[in-house]
């Protein structure tokens, strides 16, 4: 017979939640993803290795273990960031189809970085400006015209110097319509189309090629 007593209830059960076993590199993103949050609500100024670690809902010895120090994590955090937009954009440009195809693709994935990351991108540029983030710019960018004048550049049989001025541009006619899109709130599918025609109509003015046609 239960020896309980009459009304009595049972015991609550506790409602904390199970952590999820993370690997690695799994556990340093889901960091990064709270530090950017952090970014987000409290700006730069407020990311702090505590703030993060309670954003994360871990200890502070969790996020020391993955971040030496505030300086670090941010350092972490842009890079991760905005290596999401050459990221994004390599697949499409390195894919099969046609030129047009692929530069839409590219397109495309640029927007929807931005879509993502616009206001985080503004907040870290605006609060990063030292010399070594904007050395890191610079690197990334350098490294943008090089592999991409010579990817473009060898299937288009032009010179390497012309191919990296291309790649330039390209990614320069992305980031302006992305931003005026983005601003001014206008009709994506149609800033999308006109970056990819200003792109189009470049290539095939200045050197006489059809991007609607294969190129090996």
């Amino acid at each position: 017979m239960n020896k309980r007593a009459a009304g009595a209830t049972e015991p609550a059960k506790s409602k904390r939640k199970k952590r999820t076993r993370l690997d690695p590199e799994e556990r340093k993103q889901y960091l990064l993803d709270a530090a950017a949050d952090v970014v987000l609500e409290q700006g730069v100024n407020g990311l702090t290795m505590e703030s993060v670690a309670e954003r994360a809902d871990v200890s502070r010895a969790l996020a020391y273990f993955y971040f030496e120090s505030r300086t670090d994590l941010i350092r972490e955090l842009y890079g991760r960031e905005f290596g999401r937009l050459y990221d994004a954009m390599l697949p499409a440009l390195e894919g099969a189809g046609t030129l047009e195809e692929r530069l839409r693709g590219t397109v495309h994935a640029y927007f929807e970085v931005v879509r993502h990351r616009h206001d985080l991108y503004a907040i870290l540029n605006a609060a990063l400006d030292g010399p070594e983030y904007r050395r890191d710019r610079r690197l990334r960018y350098r490294w943008w015209e090089e592999y991409v004048g010579e990817l473009v550049g060898g299937q288009l049989h032009v010179e390497p110097s012309v191919a990296r001025v291309l790649a330039v541009v390209l990614l320069d006619i992305n980031a302006r319509c992305a931003l005026m899109w983005h601003r001014d709130r206008l009709d994506r599918e149609e800033i999308e189309n006109l970056c990819v025609q200003l792109q189009v109509g470049g290539i095939r003015e200045a050197f006489g090629i059809d991007p609607t046609q294969r190129y090996g």
